[in-house]
């Protein structure tokens, strides 16, 4: 089992530990140094990456080139879920603050680990929580 910081946060720490422990055994794990970009804005979701070690910041970029500030998140966290889930593109950009792990996974395979679980998503002012289904 992978070294994850405790206690989790964010969406690992919303999910049953067998869903979250399902995630990371599925991952490919990555190491970021502090300013690299785990994820940009506008790219294709075809991953999500759950961060177990490290602290990042989301960002937006406005049409008039500023950047908006959207989160500092730490470990327990999944990143790119909304992308992975519409199939869309990314909304933000993901940049460690602080040298980071994160367990890559095809989001396909992503969304089969919550299915398994019988978890569903239900979006919320925050992005996506999830559920146990009914």
């Amino acid at each position: 089992m992978a070294n994850v910081e405790s206690p989790v946060r964010g969406l690992g720490g919303a999910l049953p530990m067998p869903a979250w422990e399902g995630l990371i055994r599925a991952g490919a794990a990555r190491s970021y140094a502090v300013g690299d970009v785990l994820v940009r804005q506008g790219e294709t979701g075809a991953f999500v990456l759950c961060l177990t070690a490290g602290k990042i910041k989301v960002t937006r970029s406005e049409p008039d080139g500023s950047e908006v500030l959207l989160a500092v998140r730490g470990p327990g966290e999944v990143v790119g879920v909304i992308a992975a889930i519409d199939g869309g593109r990314r909304s933000a950009t993901v940049t460690a603050l602080q040298p980071c792990v994160a367990y890559a996974l095809p989001a396909a395979r992503f969304r089969a680990i919550l299915e398994g679980h019988r978890l569903t998503d239900q979006p919320d002012h925050h992005g996506y929580r999830l559920c146990p289904a009914a």
